[in-house]
């Protein structure tokens, strides 16, 4: 697989980021993503281990409310949302965070206009963001908190989208395929800053954090 420039690695966690199709982030998100789905994004990275492909991350412009959130409705263009991060369940110990570190340091060199990047930790999900506190994103709070979510047999989150019919022919559907409806504790919002060495002289207070 394509290399971007020298290997990355450390002893405990050797590694390297690669370039991935659009093809190979979707069957890594199928397997080992709890949503089991994927948009094919704006940017993507791969983590490759001896020859192995485990670990993926997907950047995708998110929705425009979201980006103005940061920085304004002047600068929204300078914020991406980090749509999804799938690691494969044998993955080595600290992959996410070396992985997350490469992929963000990579997105800066690829994106120099790029001031922040939005993340989401599900706590429905049992999630907690330690691996996002790890690589130095602030945590701004938790959207979401509520929301209706549907649960597969498997315990996996589904879309209603995925649904055809009003809501309450959604949700009929849903429990005729064993379905479960449970309220969302939400997500914590974190926010990286790879490309804004001009607001570390800020207090993080005075950024908008919508």
């Amino acid at each position: 697989m394509p290399l971007y420039g020298r290997v990355v690695s450390r002893a405990d966690a050797p590694g390297r980021l690669i370039k991935v199709s659009a093809e190979e982030t979707t069957e890594v998100v199928k397997r080992w993503h709890y949503s089991g789905a994927a948009s094919h994004g704006v940017a993507r990275h791969g983590w490759e281990v001896d020859g192995r492909l485990v670990g993926i991350s997907i950047y995708d412009t998110g929705t425009r409310p979201m980006r103005q959130g940061v920085f304004g409705p002047k600068h929204y263009r300078r914020v991406l949302n980090h749509h999804r991060l799938a690691l494969t369940d044998d993955a080595p110990r600290f992959t996410a965070s070396q992985f997350i570190g490469a992929s963000l340091k990579q997105l800066r060199r690829e994106r120099p206009e790029l001031w922040a990047v939005v993340t989401y930790a599900d706590l429905c999900q049992g999630h907690d963001g330690v691996i996002y506190r790890a690589t130095n994103a602030v945590e701004t709070g938790v959207v979401g908190r509520g929301n209706l979510h549907l649960q597969d047999a498997q315990g996996r989150i589904q879309v209603t989208q995925s649904l055809s019919g009003t809501w309450p022919e959604r949700r009929q559907e849903a429990r005729r395929r064993g379905w479960t409806e449970s309220r969302c504790l939400g997500k914590a919002r974190y926010v990286w800053l790879p490309g804004s060495a001009r607001f570390k002289r800020r207090p993080v207070a005075d950024l908008r954090w919508v």
